[in-house]
């Protein structure tokens, strides 16, 4: 069976992976992590 055949499948892997990428990339989880990194070497 392919994503193509299967919509619910489909549906809820774009929705996991839009949750993902909005949790990982966004500007205040980027600044957290620049702040650590500019801790961490100075």
């Amino acid at each position: 069976m392919s994503l193509k055949e299967d919509s619910s499948l489909c549906e809820k892997l774009g929705r996991n992976g839009h949750k993902l990428a909005n949790e990982t990339y966004n500007w205040e989880k980027q600044a957290e992590n620049l702040i650590n990194l500019y801790h961490s070497i100075s």
